[in-house]
């Protein structure tokens, strides 16, 4: 079935196959009773997770959505012919469709993304820490 299924009965050594199969779904039946016997333990841990791969992947979707739209646009606009073009197509498609995945995480309020972007400017924009005036007077 499985040699029929991908088109391989004609292919000599396609047993082999079986092992990857095997292998993937024992990894898959692992993690779901590792799943199910840590969500005993820490009661709550699958409804944040069930919601951050909620919120991924519909914006990761969406991203790619908008992206493949933007090719379509960008097609006109830069001359596709030269290297050049590709490029800046690409980029540019790349640029709105990650524009667009922080716009629907914001929308979703993702915690990760406020997470990521308290990082960076606390990275990037370093304020001064406040001091206490320690002059001779106050020493006394």
């Amino acid at each position: 079935f499985i040699e029929y299924f991908f088109r391989v009965e004609d292919i000599p050594g396609t047993e082999i196959l079986m092992l990857a199969l095997g292998f993937s779904i024992a990894q898959i039946v692992n993690c779901m009773v590792l799943w199910f016997w840590f969500e005993r333990e820490n009661h709550g841990f699958s409804s944040s997770i069930i919601k951050t791969l909620f919120q991924s992947f519909s914006a990761s979707v969406i991203m790619g959505f908008v992206a493949y739209l933007s090719l379509g646009i960008f097609d006109d606009v830069f001359n596709i012919n030269t290297l050049v073009g590709i490029f800046m197509q690409g980029f540019v498609s790349g640029i709105i469709g990650i524009m667009a995945l922080v716009a629907i995480l914001k929308l979703l309020k993702s915690n990760e993304l406020e997470e990521t972007i308290d990082t960076l400017h606390k990275k990037f924009w370093k304020t001064r820490p406040i001091v206490p005036d320690t002059s001779v007077d106050d020493l006394k």
